[in-house]
């Protein structure tokens, strides 16, 4: 059996090589876009976080809706000892769905200039570790202002109260808008992971999406629609 670091390390190193090819075309494209459309304004730095973290928001929060895009989101969740590296386990066709549904959107429909969506396509990453760091560190009263370590932890609790919270990357405002903030609590260290799953090969992690849609066509090819979800899928989807 592959030793878990390992795993992960190449699960980290298939996902960046992705993700940069990834987002030099889709950058290219949404400057080819940007150039043929009327120039109303160019969008200030933090009008063009939030409109990210927006958009990002509604992409993660239909992954955790759609049985479908749950079965890429899973080998994010199911890791029962989070920490920094956590940031990067990501299934690589889930890293085509962020630039898809996020950084074109964000160039073409808001005009946000292509140099702003590169500097916003980094930032979170760096802003991601620090997150994820496991340590028990929170804003206090002014959690609602940037996301913590502690109010990312909670998205990521097996606690029923916390299931399908707190998806934001930066701005805690986007979750209370829409209903799905969890204040942290100093102190609180929730277990994480996704119950019934575990990945502990390279192999298991790639394979993980598949096997899930396999098991759903199976079941909806035989039954009709599944009259339980599939193994993985969060309580509420």
């Amino acid at each position: 059996m592959e030793s878990l670091s390992v795993c992960f390390l190449n699960i980290v190193l298939g996902d960046y090589f992705v993700l940069m090819f990834t987002m030099f075309l889709l950058v290219g494209v949404a400057e080819y876009f940007f150039q043929r459309i009327p120039r109303r304004h160019y969008a200030l730095n933090l009008s063009g976080a939030l409109i990210w973290d927006f958009l990002q928001y509604w992409r993660h929060r239909a992954e955790h809706g759609s049985r479908f895009l749950w079965q890429l989101h899973v080998l994010h969740h199911c890791d029962e000892h989070m920490n920094v590296t956590t940031a990067s386990r990501h299934h690589f066709l889930e890293l085509l769905l962020a630039p898809v549904f996020v950084t074109i959107p964000t160039a073409i429909l808001f005009q946000v200039p292509p140099v702003t969506i590169a500097i916003l396509s980094l930032i979170p990453y760096a802003w991601l570790y620090f997150t994820y760091a496991n340590i028990d560190l929170g804003f206090g009263p002014f959690w609602w202002l940037l996301v913590s370590p502690n109010y990312h932890r909670v998205h990521h609790s097996l606690a029923p109260e916390h299931i399908d919270r707190n998806f934001v990357n930066w701005f805690p405002v986007w979750d209370i808008l829409f209903g799905t903030a969890v204040a942290p609590r100093w102190g609180e260290c929730p277990p994480t992971g996704v119950a019934g799953v575990s990945v502990q090969t390279l192999a298991q992690a790639y394979l993980l999406p598949l096997n899930a849609w396999q098991r759903m066509l199976s079941r909806q090819v035989r039954d009709g629609f599944p009259g339980r979800p599939p193994e993985g899928t969060p309580p509420s989807a």
